[in-house]
């Protein structure tokens, strides 16, 4: 009998902590709560402005509701961003009111409304946008196999981008570049490969594509070698040179080797006092003309004797 009585009151015990627990976590659930919510912000700007100064990405806002309803709603129906339509006044101010009215009009309950902002408003400033047209510029590393090399230039279509912003952002910028690319071993010519273009390091300037067309002929290249005479410069009286001319050797395409001739070269000692070597009679040989589609040049000897006539 005791052992029946003992165990009535173990259940009764137990059944008065669950009766107490849920009265207490509905009393604690019934209360008001708050919490805290980032959320992005868009804006939202009309055609032919732009920001003269980056506004805040983002700002931290304080909720507060019925413990029972923050628990039940999940994050995404909170929502975690929002957007901002602007007016086109250079100077605006965002007043947290309205900030409020488009978060609590998110929420979508009345359960759950805004308590505070931070910022408290949002300053925008905005300015008229200005247009520059620029170059394209490549930042390609290309290795060729050997024997092969560029025809002619890096052609890209189009060749230049519009970029966008406001005048002190896009005032010094006078070419854009392609993202880096590596290509390995070409021996080929490349016909519109698409090449993305370097992104802007801000939001707040705009290109009008980020996509060009590279065009690039590759042709093979062979050595030619000729003689070619020295040339003697700023000498007083007459002059010559031993030897007076030099074999030289140069890398060219095949499609330009027949038009290569010795006179497309020039080869010279330059004999100005304030150049030469007190007690020496010997100058270097250089390079005073070169087309534009020779690879490399060599020629022995890269020096020469020069001697005075009387």
């Amino acid at each position: 009998m005791m052992e029946e009585k003992v165990k009535k009151d173990k259940w009764l015990f137990l059944g008065c902590i669950v009766v107490a627990s849920v009265f207490w976590s509905m009393q604690k659930l019934s209360n008001n709560y708050s919490f805290t919510q980032v959320y992005s912000v868009k804006y939202i700007i009309p055609d032919g402005k732009v920001f003269k100064k980056p506004p805040v990405s983002s700002i931290e806002v304080t909720l507060v509701g019925i413990g029972w309803d923050i628990v039940t709603k999940s994050a995404k129906s909170i929502g975690d961003k929002i957007e901002v339509e602007l007016s086109s006044d250079n100077n605006q101010l965002i007043p947290s009111s309205a900030i409020a009215e488009k978060i609590n009009s998110l929420l979508g309950t009345s359960e759950i409304s805004v308590s505070q902002i931070k910022p408290t408003n949002i300053s925008i400033s905005l300015e008229d946008q200005a247009k520059k047209k620029v170059p394209v510029v490549s930042r390609l590393n290309i290795e060729f196999l050997p024997g092969f090399y560029i025809k002619n230039q890096i052609h890209f279509s189009p060749d230049s981008v519009v970029i966008t912003g406001s005048y002190q952002m896009i005032k010094s910028i006078d070419r854009w570049n392609t993202e880096i690319l590596n290509i390995n071993k070409l021996n080929r010519n490349i016909v519109d490969m698409p090449i993305r273009l370097e992104s802007a390091k801000t939001d707040m300037i705009r290109l009008d594509h980020n996509v060009v067309k590279m065009n690039l002929e590759v042709e093979e290249y062979t050595e030619k070698s000729f003689t070619v005479p020295i040339v003697i410069k700023n000498a007083d009286i007459k002059a010559v040179s031993i030897p007076d001319r030099v074999e030289v050797k140069c890398v060219v395409g095949l499609s330009k080797y027949d038009i290569l001739t010795e006179d497309d070269i020039e080869l010279y000692i330059n004999l100005d006092e304030s150049l030469l070597h007190k007690n020496s009679n010997i100058a270097p040989i250089s390079i005073s003309r070169l087309p534009e589609f020779v690879r490399n040049i060599y020629y022995e000897p890269v020096s020469a004797q020069y001697f005075f006539l009387k």
